[in-house]
């Protein structure tokens, strides 16, 4: 695929956010990019299904508020990227996590890929780090999380 054919892929998968389902948009885009993966879980976009199933750690406690909760309209796991997909996805496996080597609290071997969609509103950068983050501390791994907000999307990555 040239140059070209990838940012008018990438253009349509954009596009596809505003008119398609945002479980379906978001795995479209991310597919576009070349990341996919068969380990997922479906909890039917309900967000307090989202809830039950992830926050389960005493220890680092999800906070409603500073999540702004009661906005969510619908949250998607979309997949979880592994080493073993980044190894299937390299001809020679080159670009794969270095599982071998010594712990390394940086050193991720996998990361969580979600997609939320937000009642209408104003949501700062603040209120959309603020959400990631508790979102994180749900998990062991880092998570990206894929916001819409009426006719937006935006991608927050936290480590």
């Amino acid at each position: 695929m040239t140059g070209n054919d990838l940012r008018q892929s990438i253009a349509s998968a954009l596009a596809g956010v505003e008119s398609a389902p945002l479980k379906d948009a978001a795995l479209a885009l991310l597919d576009t990019l070349g990341y996919r993966s068969e380990r997922t879980l479906d909890l039917g976009g309900d967000p307090q299904a989202f809830l039950d199933q992830f926050d389960n750690r005493p220890d680092r406690p999800f906070r409603q508020d500073k999540a702004l909760f009661e906005k969510w309209r619908q949250v998607h796991l979309l997949f979880q990227l592994t080493d073993n997909e980044i190894r299937g996805s390299s001809a020679q496996g080159e670009l794969a996590f270095d599982s071998s080597a010594e712990y390394d609290g940086k050193n991720y071997q996998s990361y969580l890929f979600l997609a939320l969609e937000l009642e209408k509103g104003s949501y700062t950068r603040t209120k959309l780090s603020d959400i990631t983050r508790e979102i994180n501390r749900l998990f062991d791994m880092p998570v990206m999380v894929f916001f819409k907000q009426e006719n937006l999307l935006t991608l927050a990555v936290i480590d």
